[in-house]
């Protein structure tokens, strides 16, 4: 990464159409914005669920559903999930990720096609979820070892990067399918799922579909082991209410030692989700080295429920950002002073790598706690700060706060 990153995310194109995407685009310059996070795809998304859109001149509340660029058919021969553009009566008639890039890049503003793991009509492909340890489907929610949902990720990398002017490639939430142990469900996923908890929890979130057990014994893990662990853990009452307890270390040493085989599967799913993003990674940088590649995941004390090492994930990417306001429902913002010892916390387990850019929440909070927020993550040694989660829900005066917060730490910084 070669600047200092000040962001700010755009989950809702059509924000950007109602305000005019050149008025947008000033506002955000005017409160120091130097790089978009323009969202490519998603399910179904309601903006009411998160709050209120707070600057929108022409309506209280967006549904978003489809791919927001121009899918192209040759880029996803290889697996039956096929793209398909937005239905939006005002969307699907233009490029809307062309024409912000184009403007953006006039104001020197940095664009990322920012590429979330929440696929449209993911119902029509059911055998792509991810399945608990009895083989019970987790609705819309993808398994990245399926062959099918990785060549997926293949062609819409390549179909971005070839046809687009981007600066980057912004990979959200791809450990959201890895969840060991938890009844209760992180924010996003209430929404995909449709509850706030998984009925008959077990396992929670995790996979055994058939891609997972094939990888799983090429490297010889013993899944009757895991599966018999798991389930013995269940009836001792450890899974899933002692996990989604843990909170010291002796807890999850008696965890752990009643369970190993918890251990040993979360391992696995770790390694599988580092070598995904080694791919990933190493596809665009293959088509155009100059294309950076970050991660959007949880922050390193929550890293360890979604299986993120941040040490090997670091190895895959130019640079990360750690949310610091997402979490198991309701996820509550962290406190300025833990987002110092957090952000401290994800750099050393980085060892340098790569920059961490914290992401800082900015909705149904007070400026104050914006700025104060960014003061100590900037403190603690990031590298910029992404105002989140998105630019439409974001008050104007918590924008104004967070540039405040930086201009105070660049006057108390040497070489900031």
């Amino acid at each position: 990464m070669n600047r200092f990153i000040i962001g700010v995310q755009i989950s809702f194109p059509l924000e950007l159409i109602d305000e005019g995407i050149e008025n947008s685009l000033n506002e955000m310059k005017k409160r120091g914005i130097n790089t978009i996070f323009i969202l490519t795809n998603i399910d179904y998304q309601d903006s009411s669920y998160w709050g209120e859109l707070t600057h929108n001149p022409k309506r209280k509340k967006i549904v978003s559903s489809g791919f927001f660029y121009e899918p192209r058919s040759e880029y996803y021969k290889n697996t039956k999930i096929k793209p398909i553009k937005t239905n939006d009566p005002i969307l699907k008639n233009i490029d809307i990720l062309n024409e912000v890039i184009k403007l953006a890049h006039g104001e020197d503003i940095k664009c990322y096609a920012f590429i979330l793991n929440r696929i449209p009509f993911s119902e029509k492909y059911w055998n792509c979820f991810i399945r608990d340890v009895l083989n019970r489907p987790i609705p819309n929610v993808f398994c990245f070892n399926n062959p099918d949902v990785r060549n997926l990720y293949y062609g819409m990398i390549a179909d971005l990067i070839e046809n687009y002017d981007l600066d980057g490639i912004f990979l959200d939430l791809l450990d959201h399918s890895v969840q060991y142990g938890f009844k209760k469900l992180p924010d996003e996923l209430v929404e995909i799922v449709g509850s706030i908890e998984i009925e008959k929890a077990e396992m929670g979130l995790t996979c055994f579909c058939e891609h997972c057990k094939k990888i799983a014994k090429e490297r010889n893990i013993d899944l009757y082991k895991i599966k018999k662990g798991l389930i013995q853990g269940v009836k001792l009452g450890l899974i899933p209410e002692k996990v989604q307890k843990l909170s010291t270390v002796d807890e999850v040493m008696d965890l752990l030692i009643e369970v190993p085989e918890y251990f040993e599967w979360l391992r696995f799913k770790a390694e599988c989700l580092s070598e995904f993003h080694a791919e990933l990674y190493g596809l665009a940088k293959s088509l155009n080295r100059k294309v950076e590649v970050a991660l959007d995941i949880y922050g390193p004390s929550e890293s360890w429920k979604y299986a993120s090492d941040f040490h090997s994930l670091s190895k895959h990417c130019d640079w990360i950002k750690p949310m610091f306001y997402s979490g198991t429902y309701p996820a509550l913002p962290l406190t300025p002073e833990k987002i110092y010892s957090e952000v401290k916390k994800a750099i050393e387990k980085v060892n340098g790598r790569v920059d961490i850019v914290a992401g800082i929440n900015a909705i149904g909070v007070s400026p104050k706690y914006v700025k104060e927020s960014v003061v100590q993550s900037l403190k603690a040694g990031s590298k910029g700060v992404i105002i989140s989660w998105d630019y439409g829900l974001i008050p104007f005066e918590n924008m104004d706060a967070a540039k405040e917060g930086i201009l105070e730490v660049k006057e108390k910084i040497k070489d900031f």
